[in-house]
């Protein structure tokens, strides 16, 4: 059966957090590859995120109608959709900034324009005043303001009447921007309690999605999306923070896969795949319908997720790492051509299949960083003429992982629009570079392509740290070895002892797996 562990659900207590500082207003990156001349300063540059203006809110037209009969039951009146004109204008800001920065990653909610229909649905409140809450991390406003709109999501959850659905969205969407600004406890009990809910209600059945539709094609996908959102969060933070897995996938889960992105945005819902074309894809033929960006991403969460639970591997001839390493050459073998990439086949930006391709990297540089070369006393310089392979095949996965995962970071698109959960994949990679770096030759090639993955990676987090607190810790410690290493190098600082530089550098990738 579904299953959650009933120990780790006390209570229900909310604290309150500090939302970040305002997000830095700077000017747009130079393109990847290109970094400042002034040497000196290359580990204390930023790489900063073009600021974007907001688009205006779209029109509400929409086929969705908001459950009035539930409203009225409800007996309260809607905290986002009425009030001032002032307070009408800050939800459109936030909301649209939501959409424009937060929606793609982790798109469950309603689209915007359906969402905008709801706005006076006492029902929906819980979610949309979560929305508002997310939306403004990502807009210059004082801090009294995030405050006092996470507060207010906070108060709409807790007081809700009705538990549905779209409580179960409000609880998961400050699970995970919570846990993106650093309250990492207050964002772990917010996602149990939603998966407690959701299991309550029964999201983890296609009844419930049918049941509570409201006729309506897109909000039934929307609940289908809330059940695999839940799935793939309780994954990524049981493999990249170390806790303890609470969803099991099995036979009482009967929930179909969500479509691909832009059925969903533009409503024309196709008929959905059922949950058994998870593993039954890769015994189709070229007429098997393929499974969307969404699916294969809860394919790729599904194998970190069998990784967390395996617990310490204490030999590599451990069978249970030669079955997770198979699962992750199958994954890939088995992947469309046109899912290769993060691209569409138009040129526009997957993220679900970024999502996916990062939480493969970071499953299989996991798996094999313990049994690598990555950490150990200095070795000779990994050349031409002494490849990672004179290690063992375990640092080559490790290092072709890593620098895979920067050259993910160079497609041309914002950094802040990606998952917060890219922090943690970003300081795996850090971390593998960092060992390759000290353990290489002690002068610096400033053209080595180790260095300017280093440069991307601290670059990314910088980015993503105006957003995300969680991002600033990595980013610190990444940059102030990356530092210490680079002053040596170029013999402006003083001699290090290697040995002891990768005995840090590993004892900051145990402690990132909290």
């Amino acid at each position: 059966m579904t299953t959650l562990r009933h120990d780790l659900y006390p209570h229900q207590h909310y604290q309150h957090q500090q939302p970040h500082q305002d997000m830095a207003m700077t000017t747009p990156p130079p393109p990847p590859g290109q970094h400042s001349n002034n040497h000196n300063h290359l580990f204390t540059a930023a790489i900063s995120s073009a600021t974007i203006p907001l688009p205006p809110p779209p029109p509400a037209s929409t086929d969705f109608k908001p459950a009035a009969a539930a409203a009225s039951a409800n007996g309260s009146t809607s905290t986002t959709g009425t009030g001032t004109g002032q307070d009408m204008a800050l939800t459109e800001r936030c909301i649209a900034s939501f959409y424009y920065y937060f929606f793609a990653s982790h798109p469950f909610v309603l689209p915007e324009q359906k969402l905008l229909k709801s706005l006076d649905d006492a029902t929906a409140q819980p979610a949309i005043t979560a929305v508002r809450w997310v939306g403004s991390l990502f807009l210059p406003l004082p801090e009294s303001s995030r405050l006092e709109l996470l507060a207010s999501a906070k108060k709409a959850i807790e007081t809700a009447s009705v538990k549905n659905g779209f409580l179960v969205q409000g609880m998961l969407l400050l699970g995970i921007a919570l846990d993106g600004t650093g309250d990492t406890d207050g964002a772990r009990q917010m996602r149990r309690d939603a998966l407690k809910l959701a299991l309550d209600v029964g999201m983890n059945s296609d009844d419930f999605a049918e049941g509570h539709g409201r006729g309506c094609p897109t909000l039934k996908e929307s609940w289908r999306r809330t059940w695999w959102e839940l799935f793939m969060v309780d994954a990524l933070a049981a493999g990249l923070h170390g806790e303890p897995a609470s969803v099991i996938l099995d036979d009482e889960t009967t929930v179909s896969l969500p479509c691909e992105e832009r059925h969903y945005i533009s409503g024309e819902i196709p008929l959905p795949m059922p949950f058994e074309s998870l593993e039954e894809s890769g015994f189709g033929d070229e007429m098997s319908p393929t499974l969307s960006s969404f699916a294969y991403r809860i394919t790729a969460g599904h194998n970190l997720q069998r990784y967390s639970e395996m617990g310490e591997i204490a030999s590599r001839d451990d069978k249970r790492m030669a079955v997770i390493d198979a699962r992750l050459c199958n994954w890939r073998l088995h992947l469309p051509l046109r899912k290769h990439d993060s691209l569409q086949d138009n040129g526009s930006f997957d993220e679900m299949m970024f999502q996916a391709h990062m939480i493969w990297h970071a499953t299989a540089m996991l798996l094999h960083r313990p049994f690598s070369n990555i950490f150990s006393k200095p070795r000779p310089a990994i050349t031409d003429t002494n490849p990672p392979n004179a290690y063992n095949k375990h640092t080559t996965h490790v290092m072709t992982s890593a620098g895979a995962v920067s050259d993910m970071i160079a497609y041309r698109t914002p950094i802040i629009n990606h998952t917060h959960f890219l922090v943690e994949v970003l300081s795996i990679s850090s971390t593998i570079h960092l060992g390759r770096w000290a353990q290489s030759r002690p002068t610096c090639n400033k053209t080595d392509l180790v260095t300017q993955q280093v440069l991307l990676n601290i670059g990314a987090l910088r980015n993503l740290s105006t957003i995300w607190k969680s991002a600033k810790k990595s980013t610190d410690a990444i940059q102030g070895i990356s530092r210490q290493l680079y002053l040596e190098k170029t013999g402006a600082g003083p001699g290090l002892d290697r040995s002891l530089v990768l005995q840090t550098i590993a004892a900051f990738a145990q402690r990132r797996q909290r």
